[in-house]
């Protein structure tokens, strides 16, 4: 294995590992959003402390189905654990 393929595993080692967080914290929290382009959601933790009020626009937070971006996440994964196993 020369340097590049090195350093190319090397990085993708890193993706995997911060994608498989973001997946856990993806799956451990709720969230909630407002709706507006240009706010962020918040979590519910976050939300409560805002009285499920938006902090930029002040409009209410409703449930965020994050069924999407977990779905996301598991399949790009599964595609760097495949590439890392050739």
């Amino acid at each position: 294995m020369d340097q590049i393929e090195g350093f190319i595993i090397g990085q993708k080692r890193r993706i995997l590992e911060k994608l498989e967080k973001r997946l856990e914290y993806e799956n451990n929290h709720s969230f909630y959003y407002c709706y507006t382009p240009g706010c962020k959601r918040l979590s519910f933790e976050e939300a409560t402390e805002y009285l499920f009020r938006c902090p930029k626009c002040n409009k209410s937070l409703t449930y965020y189905d994050n069924s999407k971006i977990v779905e996301n996440l598991k399949k790009k994964i599964e595609k760097i654990k495949s590439e890392l196993n050739e």
